[in-house]
C-alpha cells in the first residue's frame, strides 16, 4: 500500500515530537535555573569569590592563605560580639596550584569570569550526558527517541528527567550548584575521560585528569577505583598515579614551606569556623560529638575506616562479578559510583552532586522491579520529594539525611547486582550428565499441530 503525503507528515511529526519534548524539558530546566540564581540568597558564585580573592592576592604580591588566615582570625574576634555573623570563604586548596594562580592573576577578571562560568555551565552539560552514555541501556539520542519497547522508558525518562537534576545534589533539593565551585568542573574532566578509557581502552587521559583534581582535591584521588574496579589490567597505573597524586599534596611543604603552613592553618581554622565536616557516616559522627563537647577525631577515624572497609570489599567483590560478566557496565557503573563517593573522607554537596542521575537509576531499577512504570514514577517522586522536605526543614537535617540516603540506595543498588550474580551462577535445575537431555532437547524443540493450521514450535 503506498503511503500518502499526509501519513508521511504524521510520521515525521510524531517522531520529532520526543525529540521537542526534550528539548522543551532542557530549556525549562535553564530558565528555573536562572529564577533560582536571581533569588537566592547568598548571591551565585559564592566560591568562585573564593577563587577571585586568592588570584587578587597573588596579583599584588601577597599570599593568599596568609591573607585567608588574617580574615578567619578577624571573623573569630569579631564573632565574640556577633556570634550569629556568617563565616568567610578562604581559599583552602594546596599551594600546588599556586603557578596556576600566578597565571591567572596575567588575564583581566571579567573576561576570566566569564569563562569560567561558560566552562563551568559546559561541564554539568557533559557530566550529565556521560552519566546517561554510561549508565543506560540505550546510550544514544537515536535509540531514545522512537521506539515503544518497554525495556526503552527508563532511558527515555532519565533523558527527559536529566535536566532536572541541577536542582538536586545527591536527590535533594538545594542550591550548591550556584556556588560555582571547581569539583563540577573536575568531575565532569574526569568522567568525560573515563568514558574514553571505557570506549577505547584508552586511560592515560584519565589519570592526568585525576592528577589535576588532586592538586586541589585530594580525596578525587578515590576516583581512581572507576579503572580499577571496571578492567582487569589497570592496578598498577591506578597505584602509580595515587603515589604521584600523595607527592604532589606534600610537594609545596619543600618548594613553598610558608604558603604551606599557611595553608595548614587556614584549613584547620575553617573546620573550626563552620564546622563543616561533611555528609559522610563518619562526618556526622564527628559532627555530633563536637557539639556534644567529646573528643570526635578518633571516634570520625574509626567510624571511617571501618564503613570504608565495609564498602571497599562490597565493590571488590561485585568488581569481581562484573568482570566475570555477570552484569553489564550500565548495571555496574551507578553502583561503582556511588561507592566511590562514599570513600571520600569528607563528602560535600557537590561530590554527591554528579551522582544525582546514577542515585535516581538505582532506584528506579530496585524500586521499580515487577511494578508498573507509573506506579514506580509515582512512590520514587513520593519517596524524594518527602525526604528534600526534611533536609530543607532545618539547617542542621540536610547532612544526615544525604548520608543516610547515600548509604542505603547503595545498599539497595550493592544488593540488587549481588541477586543478579547469584542468579547467572545458580546451578542447573536438572543434573548434568543426564543421558536424556539431549533426547529431551529435540522433542522439546519439535513442532506441534496447532488448530489453526500453522505449525509452532513449543516455548520450553
Amino acid at each position: 500500500m503506498k503511503q500518502t503525503s499526509s501519513d508521511a507528515t504524521t510520521t515525521r511529526t510524531v517522531s520529532l515530537m520526543p525529540r521537542t519534548l526534550l528539548v522543551v524539558c532542557w530549556l525549562l530546566a535553564t530558565i528555573g535555573m536562572v529564577f533560582v540564581a536571581a533569588t537566592n540568597f547568598p548571591a551565585p558564585g559564592w566560591d568562585m569569590n573564593v577563587y577571585r580573592n586568592a588570584i587578587h592576592s597573588v596579583q599584588i604580591g601577597h599570599d593568599p592563605w596568609a591573607d585567608g588566615v588574617a580574615v578567619q582570625k578577624a571573623h573569630i574576634a569579631y564573632t565574640r560580639t556577633h556570634p550569629y555573623e556568617m563565616p568567610p570563604f578562604t581559599y583552602v586548596y594546596s599551594p600546588i596550584t599556586l603557578p596556576l594562580l600566578q597565571l591567572l592573576a596575567r588575564i583581566p577578571e571579567h573576561p576570566l569570569k566569564i569563562a569560567y562560568w561558560a566552562l563551568f555551565i559546559l561541564a554539568n552539560i557533559i557530566t550529565m550526558v556521560v552519566l546517561l552514555r554510561t549508565c543506560l541501556e540505550q546510550k544514544s539520542f537515536r535509540d531514545f527517541r522512537a521506539s515503544s519497547d518497554p525495556h526503552q522508558f527508563e532511558s527515555t525518562l532519565f533523558w527527559y528527567l536529566a535536566p532536572a537534576s541541577v536542582f538536586f545534589a545527591g536527590l535533594l533539593y538545594t542550591s550548591v550548584e550556584l556556588s560555582g565551585n571547581l569539583a563540577y568542573i573536575l568531575y565532569a574532566m574526569m568522567l568525560a575521560t573515563a568514558m574514553l578509557g571505557w570506549r577505547r581502552n584508552v586511560w592515560s587521559p584519565f589519570y592526568l585528569a585525576v592528577v589535576l583534581a588532586a592538586c586541589f582535591k585530594a580525596p578525587m584521588l578515590t576516583l581512581l577505583a572507576l579503572p580499577v574496579f571496571t578492567t582487569k589490567t589497570q592496578w598498577r597505573a591506578a597505584t602509580l598515579t595515587g603515589a604521584l597524586g600523595l607527592t604532589l599534596f606534600f610537594l609545596p611543604s619543600r618548594l613553598w614551606p610558608a604558603q604551606f603552613h599557611h595553608y595548614l592553618e587556614a584549613v584547620s581554622l575553617q573546620f573550626s569556623i563552620n564546622h563543616d565536616f561533611g555528609d559522610g557516616l563518619a562526618s556526622i559522627i564527628g559532627n555530633l560529638l563536637f557539639y556534644l563537647g567529646k573528643p570526635y577525631e578518633l571516634a570520625s577515624l574509626l567510624v571511617y575506616a571501618l564503613y570504608a572497609s565495609a564498602v571497599l570489599l562490597t565493590l571488590y567483590v561485585l568488581s569481581r562479578c562484573y568482570l566475570r560478566g555477570d552484569f553489564p557496565l550500565h548495571r555496574w557503573l551507578p553502583v561503582l559510583l556511588c561507592g566511590i563517593i562514599l570513600l571520600n573522607p569528607r563528602i560535600k554537596e557537590y561530590d554527591v552532586a554528579p551522582i544525582t542521575l546514577p542515585m535516581a537509576i538505582i532506584a528506579w531499577r530496585v524500586l521499580g522491579r515487577g511494578i508498573t512504570s507509573l506506579r514506580t514514577g509515582f512512590e520514587c517522586l513520593l519517596l524524594f520529594v518527602t525526604l528534600s522536605a526534611v533536609a530543607t526543614c532545618s539547617p542542621i537535617a540536610w547532612k544526615p539525611t544525604e548520608c543516610f540516603l547515600l548509604l542505603g540506595i547503595f545498599a539497595l543498588g550493592a544488593s540488587d547486582l549481588l541477586q543478579i550474580s547469584a542468579t547467572k551462577t545458580a546451578p542447573p535445575l536438572r543434573p548434568s550428565g543426564d543421558p536424556f537431555d539431549e533426547l529431551r532437547d529435540e522433542l522439546y524443540a519439535a513442532p506441534r499441530y496447532e488448530p489453526s493450521g500453522e505449525l509452532e514450535p513449543v516455548a520450553r
